[in-house]
């Protein structure tokens, strides 16, 4: 991820936050896993209905390219986890992220760094760190996208 596709994303979502990148990332490493383009893609996170967790949608919509206007990203209400299901539907390969437990319990936890210092680091971790990664077999699926 650059510099510049951060910054971006910092300027569509209003400010740099741990929420934004995880869901940068997330959206990031399916769109390269996928072999996706954002028209081939579609998303469905499932996050809490309120801020800061669902400012992962920013991140996903911004690393992804699945967006609200395509339709092709879902948001499903679940307060007790973060995660996101991919789906590539030209090759029917799915991908689901959820954020570690213990990266949950960080989060939630009132911390003495400012937000932007943890946001930076979540933006350099490697991948695994952050989430339970779960490749799915290609089964048919129903696609989001008429």
């Amino acid at each position: 991820m650059s510099q510049t596709e951060l910054r971006s994303a910092i300027r569509f979502h209003g400010h740099l936050g741990p929420w934004l990148i995880l869901g940068l990332r997330a959206g990031r490493y399916a769109a390269t896993k996928l072999h996706g383009s954002p028209f081939e893609l579609s998303a469905i996170v499932t996050c809490p209905k309120k801020p800061p967790v669902r400012c992962f949608i920013d991140g996903v919509q911004m690393g992804s390219g699945c967006t609200m206007g395509k339709g092709n990203i879902q948001h499903r209400v679940q307060n007790q986890t973060c995660a996101v299901r991919f789906i590539n539907h030209r090759t029917r390969e799915k991908l689901c992220l959820k954020v570690q437990p213990g990266v949950w319990t960080q989060l939630h936890t009132p911390a003495r760094t400012p937000v932007t210092s943890i946001a930076r680091t979540i933006y350099r971790l490697p991948i695994n760190t952050l989430f339970v990664i779960n490749p799915e077999s290609r089964k048919p699926v129903v696609s989001l996208i008429r």
